[in-house]
């Protein structure tokens, strides 16, 4: 998800003259650019290059506009499609502020980072299928924890996740305690519980917790008798450290400014929305 966090121009880099390859491997190509002008930001930051980081996210830009109009011209995967055009406002966001107003630069960024598509992989498969909007791999995020749960009733149990207690292959490995598989997007937007838990029922309450778990966490967790928020408080102590406080927006801290407006996780969920593609879940 990161961003599942995300949306935010400039357009003379774009107007004439962009010739739109074909093949996969051009494709693969923009998204290696993608990757160099990334990390080539970065350093432009620190040195507090305007000029660099402008130049950096016109490239960004500019891949992502000839992506577009690939996925556009092969048709069927809209989806794709909208993730460029997200990609492509983010970046343009960030090459304007970089021009004139640098203390907007580092949240800029993190909203080019911080996509949903950090996690949620909007590449398509190797072998030209439609992306499946995730990496199959294990995050620890913290939902708070679900006091309807019938095993909840024990305030000694905890869903672990990978490691245990459901599963004990690895229950040994604490290293990934907490941690369970990413989602693919697909059809989300007909779930109606979402996370380990079932803790939330609507993608709205998602998009806040993703938004608000680090600046905002009494927006999200309970309190305890004496008013203290009871953050990350669906995992033992000893494994808290397993959370992703790395990623964006988890990279936030206490009193930051959240990486969404209302806006924002309002354009999330109809963009969420594109993504039925005809599943009818059992009733």
């Amino acid at each position: 998800m990161k961003t599942m966090y995300v949306v935010a121009g400039l357009t003379a880099f774009l107007v004439a003259g962009i010739v739109f390859a074909q093949s996969e491997s051009d494709y693969q190509g923009w998204m290696k650019s993608n990757g160099a002008a990334m990390a080539s930001i970065q350093k432009n930051i620190a040195a507090k290059d305007g000029a660099g980081i402008a130049a950096d996210a016109h490239t960004i830009e500019g891949n992502l506009k000839q992506a577009e109009a690939f996925w556009t011209k092969k048709g069927g995967a809209p989806d794709a499609v909208n993730f460029a055009k997200m990609g492509q406002m983010a970046a343009a966001t960030l090459a304007k502020d970089a021009a004139g107003n640098m203390d907007a630069v580092a949240g800029d960024l993190k909203s080019l980072q911080g996509n949903c598509g950090g996690c949620h992989i909007s590449q398509p498969s190797a072998d030209g299928l439609p992306p499946l909007f995730t990496d199959h791999q294990y995050e620890a995020l913290a939902a708070p924890r679900n006091a309807a749960l019938t095993d909840n009733k024990d305030s000694q149990y905890f869903d672990l996740g990978v490691c245990g207690p459901i599963r004990t292959d690895i229950a040994d490995q604490t290293q990934y305690c907490g941690m369970f598989l990413t989602p693919t997007l697909r059809n989300t937007a007909m779930r109606q519980a979402f996370f380990h838990n079932g803790m939330f029922r609507t993608l709205q309450q998602v998009l806040d917790f993703y938004n608000f778990r680090d600046t905002n966490p009494e927006k999200i967790y309970p309190r305890a008798a004496d008013g203290t928020v009871q953050k990350f408080n669906d995992i033992p102590v000893q494994y808290q450290a397993n959370v992703d406080v790395s990623d964006p927006p988890f990279n936030r801290h206490l009193g930051e400014t959240p990486a969404m407006m209302p806006q924002d996780e309002a354009d999330i969920i109809e963009f969420l929305k594109t993504l039925n593609d005809g599943y009818k879940p059992a009733e």
